[in-house]
């Protein structure tokens, strides 16, 4: 039986491997559409920005600058309602790793994405960090990542919203754990959580 089991699984892998080979390949142009600026720029298209190199990364900043601000002055003008701090100034957070018959196990992070209600960062990890086994890609580009990436994650009033977002953080954390940004977070709701108690499911 042992045996029989085994086979299948190595069947089922093959198979999926190739399912996978077999499909189109869709790159970031496909998904984020045509942009405006390319090469050394940053490259943004409707709201939508693709985080990969130094300009990218200043927009990025910018933006969670901007935002952690605009909290500060509601919170000193005494709008600190719960309810109104989670709609206006929630971060939406998702990952994406190669998949594989391990679930990706072995695959690091390849793309974090944060958004909010007005625009969408992709974050190239791949390209951005180093990995543990390698170390071609200019450290100060990782750097300036976690700097920005702190003041968002530790900022206990900004939340951070995703759908079974715990496996993503954790992933985060085993695929970087050279980057302080991805140990620690302040803030989190995970949807599914949530999803489980309000319709009563597992």
């Amino acid at each position: 039986v042992e045996k029989n089991k085994s086979i299948e699984n190595t069947t089922l892998a093959k198979v999926g491997d190739a399912v996978l080979d077999s499909l189109e390949l869709v790159t970031i142009d496909d998904v984020i559409g045509p942009s405006s600026e390319k090469g050394d720029s940053c490259i943004e298209s409707n709201n939508k920005v693709i985080v990969e190199n130094a300009p990218s990364l200043r927009r990025f900043e910018e933006e969670v600058d901007r935002w952690v601000s605009e909290l500060n002055q509601d919170l000193e003008s005494g709008n600190d309602d719960d309810e109104g701090i989670l709609l206006k100034y929630a971060w939406g957070i998702d990952c994406e790793w190669k998949p594989g018959p391990d679930c990706g196990g072995k695959s690091p992070v390849s793309t974090l994405q944060l958004g909010t209600r007005e625009k969408a960062f992709l974050i190239d990890l791949q390209t951005i960090c180093r990995d543990q086994d390698s170390f071609y890609t200019e450290k100060a580009l990782e750097d300036q990542l976690n700097q920005i990436l702190l003041k968002l994650f530790r900022d206990t009033n900004i939340p951070l919203v995703g759908y079974g977002v715990l496996q993503d953080l954790g992933k985060l954390a085993a695929s970087f754990p050279h980057l302080e940004c991805f140990l620690e977070f302040t803030s989190v709701l995970d949807l599914q959580s949530i999803s489980s108690v309000v319709y009563n499911t597992k």
